[in-house]
């Protein structure tokens, strides 16, 4: 089945599928260390074939992918196989969205399940129960979109259940009574800080971070408030606020 992106199986128990989902969670949580030729020789050898499973791994279990017969004769230890494993342990904590993200629903990244959040499903639970007409309501996405989402998360809900519910994930709690709780807010322009870095402290605060300017829009923050981008005039028009940064760091608290 050609997506127009990639070939896309639609039997959840396809092989690759099974893989690329596995590739794909190691992207969005970041897990370092593990390698695609690490994960296809483990995959082959049926050492891993979920995301569950990669929390299973051991250094024992890793060790003989990085020593050969006579290293592990002698019981020596092998670097690769702790570190690793550290990587995965390391990531077990993570953010809603990753945690989504990392299930590889077809065309759903991080940004749309944010956009999900943002508007007011901020947990697994919400997610789960979402409707194809609720999501077709959010910005960002449409009919098919929709269709898509509501569908993979039907189809992966069993082990996301799962894996937050014994304990193998925690799932970071979405602030909702923070300082920036109930605002929105668009960065433009060069900040003393990563842009990055700022949108995080928006989410930890309790508010949420839209990359374009448009109604509902509480803020815009620039670097330069008089400049005449398209940001600030259509700011302008539609009477959103447009502040600089040492506003902003006014309004949270930093």
């Amino acid at each position: 089945m050609d997506e127009g992106t990639r070939l896309y199986c639609p039997n959840v128990k396809c092989p690759k599928r099974e893989l690329h989902q596995i590739f794909k969670w190691v992207s969005s949580l970041d897990i370092r260390d593990f390698g695609d030729t690490l994960i296809r020789a483990l995959f082959a050898d049926k050492k891993i074939s979920s995301i569950t499973s990669i929390y299973a791994l051991s250094e024992e279990t890793l060790s003989p992918y990085f020593l050969n017969e006579e290293s592990l004769s002698q019981d020596k230890k092998s670097l690769g196989a702790k570190k690793v494993a550290a990587s995965i342990n390391a990531r077990r904590t993570v953010k809603l969205s990753s945690f989504v993200a990392g299930f590889d629903i077809e065309g759903i990244g991080e940004t749309l399940v944010e956009k999900l959040i943002a508007a007011g499903y901020n947990t697994l639970d919400d997610l789960l129960s979402l409707t194809e007409e609720q999501v077709a309501s959010v910005a960002g996405f449409a009919e098919i979109m929709a269709r898509t989402f509501v569908q993979g998360m039907k189809e992966n809900a069993d082990e996301m259940r799962a894996l937050v519910e014994s304990g193998t994930i925690t799932i970071e709690k979405i602030a909702t009574d923070g300082a920036l709780s109930g605002l929105s807010f668009c960065f433009t322009g060069e900040l003393s800080i990563k842009r990055s870095e700022a949108q995080e402290i928006v989410k930890n605060l309790g508010g949420t971070v839209k990359t374009s300017v448009g109604k509902g829009l509480s803020y815009l923050v620039t670097n330069d408030t008089e400049s005449g981008s398209s940001k600030n005039v259509k700011a302008a028009k539609l009477g959103i606020p447009v502040i600089d940064e040492a506003a902003f760091r006014k309004l949270a608290g930093i």
